[in-house]
């Protein structure tokens, strides 16, 4: 349903679908013209007592839209006019008793609302507990977003889809297949507009018996033969307004033609003709042949008589005002301009301007190339509205431009102010732990010649908690991974991405470590010490030491990203990397050592002896409000009442003695850069970055 428009493509440009997918428009007029999609109902004309959104919930609330398990209403017609989406679903949800939730688009977020939940408040469809399973949701979609959304729906669901005036086929395929599972259980209701109800019985919907005929409830009385005749004569009508919408976009499509030719022909003049195609007045030249006229004068839109002409005849004399052609004679009626009386060929009446923009267009090359392109145009619009007439005026055609106002919207990003970058070097206390280190005096060296985790911080804003929260530890950093740009504060923006991390590869003292974070230069300088060279032959080993290696690390910053992107060279950390590296797309085993590690006690959310028992020590401050536990001699208790916190008191899992949970926010958001990451996943849960939001 997305190739209806293919014929107004520019000549240039030719449209072809996949192999593969070349049955997907019968496909789905198969699924769609079934006996359980021929429901339909029309809307009454506006009166003092209901408008169109009213008559929406009026026919929502019957019992018989209960029973056939209508959840779901595609307002594909944009008949829903006196309420936002908010305001509609909450009606809609007053109504349906049955159901427990809404969900719907507020701008492009998808946003859901509760029965428990304040008039103004409203959850991340993607964090509620209805993503999974819709049963007991109501869906509405607005106009907008009745095409590219997709959602879980339940496979018994009905929906209504609405039909507004001038409704394509296109955009009526695209809202029809928000149900996915349609003519699989799934299935549909129409209900259109006043007018769009006239149309339909006036020229689609016929009464004779032996197709059938609507009685004063609307509903379809048909025969066994006629199964499918209310929703076969609206796709008929959804063909006719594709149709009619093709024969309204062909003068746009030729006046594009003609621009891009004009274009293309000055940028041709200036790259072949000018002796030096850099200087200002070949330039000003190109730019006058690009410029197009937005604005029109009230006098050129309007102040000229008008008639009736076909497509074909509006597109000749386009191309020659496009072109500034010689212009033929013409006849004139009392209805309008009849067809043109002789049309010479245009090699005949081509007489392009002198302009220095257009010299290119004098050679026979550029005549034959623009009589091929015009005649091209010419052709396409007779093959596809011959007969068809539309208002114009007279020999020059104008074309209005509508201009709808809208709230436009833009983000403003403070960006980082200009640096000087540093210029990156082997860090001299990296060679003096490869020379010397051995199992023994690895850790020793380390300290002695490398920098402690907290000194990544030490040029930041975050240096005060960062040194609070990160001292020793099995975790350094070579000089040249912290020093990225010259500055001594506030270079939050400039922090280096954890990638290359140096470790042994046996364990030193029953430890996992030491590891060493090292720069992206650093690395490529040491790519011998991969752990994947050592199974190449002939590949000689550069590691000094003979027990480190060499491994690279991709934060989970994606959903599904696995943890070890590369079998041999990947590392998988422990849970420190993955919270200074930015892992917010944590999965389940790691999201549970990064709780540990952040000594957590999440709220359990279950609404029942969880969230009380969790409720009880908040209150006796064993617990504080984010979920952190600061006495680690309680944690024996909570791990009876909690068994996720097992093993918490032991300081090589936790090492912070209050909550890292405000800097590791303001850490991810501003050096990480993960702000718009953090409300929708698992560690932003957990650290609290996705609370209920007030709209």
């Amino acid at each position: 349903g997305t190739d209806d428009l293919s014929l107004l493509l520019p000549p240039t440009i030719i449209q072809k679908n996949i192999k593969e997918l070349e049955m997907t428009n019968g496909v789905q007029l198969m699924r769609l013209l079934k006996p359980e999609n021929n429901r339909y109902h029309s809307l009454s004309p506006a009166d003092d007592r209901l408008n169109s959104t009213q008559q929406i919930l009026e026919f929502l609330a019957k019992p018989e839209c209960v029973v056939e398990n209508i959840n779901i209403v595609l307002d594909a017609g944009a008949l829903i006019l006196h309420m936002g989406n908010r305001e509609f679903v909450s009606a809609w949800l007053e109504l349906r008793q049955d159901m427990q939730a809404g969900v719907f688009f507020e701008g492009d977020s998808i946003r859901v609302i509760t029965r428990d939940m304040c008039k103004d408040q409203s959850l991340p469809f993607s964090v509620s507990s209805f993503v999974d399973d819709m049963s007991i949701c109501l869906l509405y979609l607005d106009d907008i977003h009745t095409r590219g959304s997709d959602f879980r729906l339940p496979p018994q669901s009905r929906a209504i889809l609405t039909l507004g005036r001038g409704l394509p086929k296109d955009k009526f395929c695209q809202a029809i297949m928000r149900m996915r599972q349609l003519g699989f259980g799934q299935s549909l209701t129409f209900i259109a507009s006043p007018e769009v109800d006239q149309v339909l019985k006036k020229d689609f919907f016929t009464s004779n018996q032996d197709d059938f005929v609507l009685d004063k409830s609307d509903r379809p009385i048909r025969p066994s033969s006629c199964d499918t005749a209310i929703v076969h004569a609206i796709l008929i009508w959804t063909l006719s307004n594709t149709v009619q919408r093709i024969c309204d976009l062909i003068p746009y499509f030729v006046g594009q033609s003609i621009c891009t030719f004009r274009k293309a022909r000055a940028y041709d003049a200036l790259v072949t003709d000018a002796v030096n195609p850099f200087d200002n007045s070949t330039l000003e030249n190109l730019a006058a042949a690009y410029v197009e006229e937005e604005a029109l004068q009230l006098y050129k839109l309007y102040g000229h008589s008008r008639g009736i002409d076909t497509l074909p005849n509006i597109a000749v004399r386009m191309l020659r005002k496009g072109f500034n052609m010689k212009t033929p004679t013409a006849t004139h009626t009392t209805k309008g301009i009849t067809d043109v009386k002789h049309i010479p060929s245009l090699m005949d009446v081509i007489s392009i301007r002198n302009d220095s923009t257009f010299t290119g267009m004098q050679s026979d090359n550029n005549r034959k190339s623009l009589e091929c392109f015009s005649g091209e145009i010419q052709n396409r619009v007779k093959s596809i509205a011959a007969d068809v007439s539309r208002p114009c005026s007279m020999l020059d055609e104008e074309q209005e431009r509508e201009l709808e106002h809208e709230l436009e919207e833009e983000m403003q990003v403070e960006r980082p102010g200009p640096v000087k970058a540093l210029k990156p070097h082997i860090s001299e206390g990296l060679v003096e732990v490869l020379n010397k280190c051995s199992v023994s005096n690895i850790l020793i060296l380390c300290r002695k010649n490398l920098a402690p985790l907290s000194d990544i911080f030490s040029k930041t804003s975050f240096v005060k908690d960062g040194k609070h929260h990160f001292h020793g530890g099995m975790v350094f950093a070579t000089q040249d991974f912290i020093s990225s740009v010259e500055g001594n504060n506030g270079l939050d923006s400039y922090m280096k991405d954890i990638s290359w991390i140096i470790r042994p590869f046996k364990s030193v003292g029953g430890k996992d470590g030491p590891f060493i974070f090292v720069s992206n230069f650093e690395a490529e300088h040491y790519t011998g010490m991969l752990r994947r060279n050592r199974f190449i032959k002939g590949k000689k080993y550069v590691d000094p030491s003979g027990i480190l290696e060499l491994f690279t690390f991709a934060p989970l910053t994606r959903l599904q990203q696995p943890r070890k992107f590369l079998t041999i060279s990947s590392l998988d950390p422990p849970p420190i990397v993955h919270v200074l590296g930015g892992s917010v797309h944590a999965d389940d085993k790691l999201l549970k050592a990064i709780q540990n590690f952040l000594g957590l006690c999440p709220h359990p959310g279950d609404g029942g002896k969880g969230d009380q028992s969790w409720n009880e020590c908040l209150s006796k401050g064993w617990i504080e409000r984010d979920g952190f536990v600061p006495d680690r001699n309680i944690c024996a208790e909570l791990g009876r009442m909690f068994p996720d916190m097992v093993g918490l008191a032991d300081e090589s899992v936790c090492p912070f003695t209050s909550s890292p949970l405000g800097f590791l926010m303001q850490f991810l958001h501003n050096a990480r850069h993960l702000g718009e990451e953090l409300p929708a996943s698992k560690v932003g849960r957990l650290l609290g970055a996705s609370e209920i939001e007030d709209s």
